[in-house]
């Protein structure tokens, strides 16, 4: 008899799982110390989305029109595009090139790949197609100045690349308001010595499923010391996206897919 309670207690919780990682939210931040041209404006994040196996084309269109409805001033895209389960993925580059096309914020939108971007060179040509002929400007280890006082800055994922973080904040004033962009969360640890103000990561999909603090032990190098929610370390603050998709399982449970909206005043 308890095996049977056990076996519907392990499918309810699998189907809701199920459930609760096609249910897309919007978890909205506020920054208060912005730098004068960034106050009143709003930068929508997504990440991880990992199409192709077990997220669709569908699913894709369903974020961006959420991103859509936010108005957002700028766009910022955190890593993992494609997922590497899938291996041709020239069928639906043109129609994902159409979806991402229709994010139209008001200033700008800016990507740095993940650790799945660059897993196989397949996947890699299709995250960097998609991205950048949709209008998304990559940044690999390199700087664009957003305003007079503001710097965003993307590092290489650590997996498959050296992230360099030297170069391009070499472009940045002391007195201006950096933001990075860094896959993987743990590099804050040495972002935070440089100086940044602000560092936007993914890679973790906040435990994807959740099941307390020691969930850090099972997830991929790069988040096992920062894996959800906010951090503070030095004068840097982090923020993790729990990312929109999902990868290896298609559950999610206590770390719902979300869109950041981060707004500065």
């Amino acid at each position: 008899m308890i095996y049977i309670v056990f076996l519907i207690f392990a499918l309810l919780v699998a189907i809701y799982s199920f459930y609760k990682a096609k249910k897309l939210t919007v978890r909205r931040i506020t920054i208060s110390d912005s730098p004068y041209s960034l106050s009143g404006k709003t930068i929508a994040v997504f990440s991880d989305v990992h199409l192709g196996f077990f997220v669709s084309t569908s699913q894709l269109k369903s974020c961006v029109d959420k991103i859509n409805s936010l108005h957002p001033d700028y766009v910022f895209f955190a890593g993992d595009f494609a997922d590497k389960a899938q291996h041709n993925y020239t069928p639906i580059l043109k129609e994902t090139v159409s979806i991402l096309s229709e994010l139209k914020p008001f200033y700008g939108k800016y990507a740095v790949l993940g650790n799945n971007d660059y897993c196989m060179s397949t996947v890699k040509d299709f995250s960097v197609a998609a991205l950048s002929l949709s209008g998304f400007t990559i940044l690999r280890n390199a700087a664009a100045r957003l305003s007079d006082d503001t710097v965003l800055i993307g590092v290489k994922e650590s997996t498959y690349n050296i992230p360099d973080i030297k170069t391009p904040v070499s472009i940045a004033t002391e007195s201006d308001y950096k933001i990075l962009l860094s896959h993987q969360p743990d590099f804050v640890d040495t972002s935070s010595k440089y100086n940044i103000n602000l560092q936007i990561s993914g890679h973790s999909h906040g435990g994807q499923i959740y099941v307390g603090p020691f969930i850090k032990h099972f997830l991929p190098n790069g988040c096992k010391k920062y894996c959800r929610g906010t951090a503070k370390v030095n004068n840097t603050k982090l923020i993790i996206s729990n990312g929109v998709g999902v990868h290896t399982l298609p559950f999610r449970l206590f770390a719902n897919p979300d869109i950041l909206l981060i707004k500065f005043r």
